[in-house]
This record gives structure tokens, C-alpha cells and sequence, in this order.
């Protein structure tokens, strides 16, 4: 592409005609090839969780129904209806009338329900011999185990829970004496420790720093009747990771 410009050079006026090159073309750009994004790998999802069998547990009887004694009886009570009663020659006191009748049926409800109420109460702590709800103790304190066999009687399985609940609590020796007391078991515990030169008298087993966390059982009644396995089955439930039990006699 070129163009002329007039130019006047004050001679005959003619132009003069400057010839101009054509601008170079624009460079055409190289298109960038765009970079193909490589697909970070997916973190794999964790397996779902298998769910764990429940423990075995043995399937026991229930206990029979706890019978309450009653503080006041169906007597007491239809004496007080009556005592309540409105004045009149309509609200007779004959016992063997429908009223009277129907004053009876409400005092032996309401007895029914004092010795129920009593029944609650008396059974109300674990172990109790009275109380309905040993299947609801087993299931809190982790019972029935192995420790009682597989057909523990009634009288064993609520010494497991009064035995179980009072158990847990310090590692002391006056727990371990009072939840054997709870099985019908009368014990003496001894320490032992290690054997230290200058300090142990010759004689004394060379025992390690182990036997400082080792408890010896001595049985001196059984009244309950249980096996010592029992004893020393409770104590390994509840005891701390280092100690160990051993039966002397």
C-alpha cells in the first residue's frame, strides 16, 4: 500500500510523489497448545465399619415377682374412705352394702399398691434379695459372666451385683476385703516386696520389683458357699492392669 504527498518545491508545481513501503504484516501468534489438566487420583474412601458380634452373654431366668409388705392394710385404708365419707342417711357404714362393698375393693387396691410401693423400696439397692430388677443390674454392671458358671442360682447372681457394684471404686485392700465380704467370702490380703540388700533379711525369697504389685489371698471363711474361682474371677474383672492375685489357702 503506498500514497503520494503534495509537495510544493516553488518550481513548476508539479508534485512530487514520496513512495512509502507497505508495514510489515502483523505476525500472526502460534496458538499455546493448552495444557491437558492431569486429574488428581481420589483419596480412596474408608471401608465401612464392621460391625463387632455382641458379647455372648448367658440367657438367665428372671427372678420371681418381689412380694412387698404392706405398711398399712386393706382395713386401715376402708376406715379411712369411710372416715372421709359425707354425713347423711345416704352414706351408710354397712360394710354389706354396695357402697360398702365398693369401699372394700378400693382398700384392697390400695393395699396392693402400698406392698408394691414397699417392694420397690426394699429392693431398691443391688443386691437386695427383694428386688425385681436384677436383669436391669446385670445389664448396667456387665453381668452375668463366666465367673458365676453357666446356671448361677438366684442368691449367686445377687451377690455379683452387690459384689460388682461395690467394686468398683480405689485399688485398696479394704475394697477388695469388703467385695469379698459381698460373696460370702472372709479374706486376709498380703503385700510382698521386692528384695533389697541391706534393707531384706536373709532368709526372704530373692523376689523382683514384680512382687510389688502382687496380692495374696488368704481364705479364712466361706459361709457363702461360693468356689474360690469365683473370687478370683471378680477380683481380675475389676482389678488394675498390674496386679496380680494369687490364692494362698
Amino acid at each position: 500500500m503506498s500514497y503520494t504527498e503534495r509537495i510544493d518545491d516553488g518550481g513548476d508545481g508539479g508534485p512530487i510523489t514520496t513512495p512509502y513501503p507497505d508495514p510489515p504484516p502483523v505476525p500472526t501468534p502460534t496458538p499455546t497448545p493448552t495444557p491437558t489438566p492431569t486429574p488428581s487420583p481420589s483419596v480412596p474412601s474408608a471401608p465401612p465399619p464392621i460391625p463387632l458380634p455382641p458379647l455372648p452373654r448367658p440367657t438367665l431366668p428372671a427372678p420371681p415377682a418381689p412380694v412387698g409388705v404392706p405398711m398399712y392394710s386393706a382395713a386401715d385404708y376402708a376406715a379411712a374412705l369411710r372416715a372421709h365419707l359425707p354425713r347423711g342417711r345416704v352414706w351408710q357404714d354397712d360394710p354389706d352394702s354396695v357402697q360398702g362393698q365398693c369401699i372394700t375393693g378400693l382398700a384392697q387396691a390400695f393395699e396392693r399398691n402400698d406392698a408394691a410401693g414397699s417392694a420397690i423400696l426394699a429392693g431398691s439397692l443391688p443386691g437386695s434379695y427383694l428386688s425385681g430388677f436384677l436383669p436391669e443390674w446385670e445389664a448396667t454392671l456387665g453381668l452375668p459372666d463366666p465367673c458365676a458358671g453357666d446356671s448361677p442360682t438366684f442368691e449367686q447372681r445377687f451377690d455379683q451385683v452387690k459384689a460388682r457394684f461395690i467394686g468398683g471404686g480405689s485399688q485398696s485392700r479394704r475394697r477388695y476385703i469388703d467385695m469379698a465380704a459381698s460373696l460370702g467370702f472372709e479374706i486376709t490380703l498380703s503385700n510382698y516386696s521386692p528384695f533389697r540388700v541391706g534393707h531384706s533379711a536373709v532368709g526372704q525369697p530373692l523376689a523382683s520389683d514384680a512382687w510389688s504389685f502382687v496380692l495374696g489371698i488368704t481364705v479364712v471363711a466361706n459361709p457363702g458357699g461360693l468356689s474360690t474361682d469365683v473370687l478370683l474371677c471378680e477380683f481380675n474383672a475389676v482389678r488394675s492392669a498390674e496386679t496380680t492375685f494369687i490364692l494362698l489357702s
